[in-house]
């Protein structure tokens, strides 16, 4: 399998965006070496076409990635009639040599009301091939934007850029959505829940194997293998969320607010926000215009 990936702190770069179709029996998709991805959509009757030896068939409503640097070809084999959009597009160098298994990106920012830089520093994995739940919107959203592509819009490439990521992660989602959720993702999602029913207090691995009724070695081992962090790591942020939350409000001191979310005194619960948000509790707060 030829994944793509993209940085969540960058845009896909747009080549451009057409609409193409099989005009005779004989047409055949190109032999060719591309170097920027291709995302193919179905409109109307059927593509055949191989990346490397993998065949794939899309039917109308069906989309396709193809990596770049990887043999493209068909046999003119295809349907007369079929059309199809297509957008080519090139990515920034992936962050990191080896993607971990990661988390669903809906899922990293589970339970939080503000975002630090830290959680678009990560990468999403664009699904090789989906059937759209929803055809028409998909098609009328390609037609927009193949139409912004033609225009004489001075900005259309940035535009075109950050309509393409947002309909790409709208594919992700879906995509996402329709997974079957493995042994490891279900204990997460139980562990997660544990968390946030918890998190105006501090909790310890012993009472989180209880509830699981599993070894909280192997507990830390899935959970740091699908968030990045330890489970106590992600509980302590959790905190320090719910706290900011309730400092914005105004109606707690710091200290009334450390000592609801169970920190030992106000130098650590000061301490502790800091270095999970940037700030010291004095000053969020003036940054939300609050003496």
């Amino acid at each position: 399998m030829h994944d793509i990936w993209l940085d969540c702190d960058k845009l896909p770069l747009i080549r451009d965006i057409g609409e193409y179709g099989a005009q005779e029996p004989a047409w055949a998709h190109p032999d060719r070496l591309m170097d920027y991805h291709l995302f193919l959509f179905v409109t109307e009757g059927q593509l055949t076409l191989w990346e490397d030896e993998c065949e794939y068939i899309l039917q109308k409503g069906h989309g396709l990635f193809l990596k770049k640097g990887v043999r493209q070809w068909g046999q003119p084999i295809n349907e007369p009639g079929s059309r199809w959009f297509f957008i080519h597009f090139f990515e920034h160098s992936p962050s990191l040599l080896h993607k971990p298994e990661m988390m669903p990106l809906s899922f990293l920012n589970k339970g939080v009301s503000w975002f630090s830089p830290d959680v678009y520093q990560t990468s999403f994995k664009l699904p090789k091939k989906i059937e759209v739940s929803n055809a028409a919107h998909t098609e009328r959203k390609l037609k927009e934007m193949l139409q912004l592509y033609q225009s004489g819009n001075d900005l259309r490439h940035l535009l075109l850029s950050m309509h393409t990521l947002a309909f790409f992660l709208e594919l992700y989602q879906q995509s996402e959505a329709r997974k079957i959720n493995s042994k490891a993702d279900i204990t997460v999602h139980k562990i997660i829940e544990i968390l946030e029913k918890n998190s105006e207090r501090k909790i310890s691995g012993p009472f989180i194997a209880s509830i699981m009724k599993m070894n909280y070695n192997y507990l830390c081992e899935v959970f740091k293998k699908k968030t990045g962090l330890s489970i106590l790591d992600y509980h302590l942020r959790l905190r320090i969320d719910k706290s900011a939350e309730v400092l914005k409000s105004g109606k707690l001191t710091i200290f009334e607010v450390g000592e609801r979310f169970g920190f030992s005194s106000p130098f650590y619960f000061s301490r502790i926000f800091k270095k999970v948000t940037g700030y010291s509790p004095s000053d969020y707060l003036k940054n939300h215009y609050i003496n």
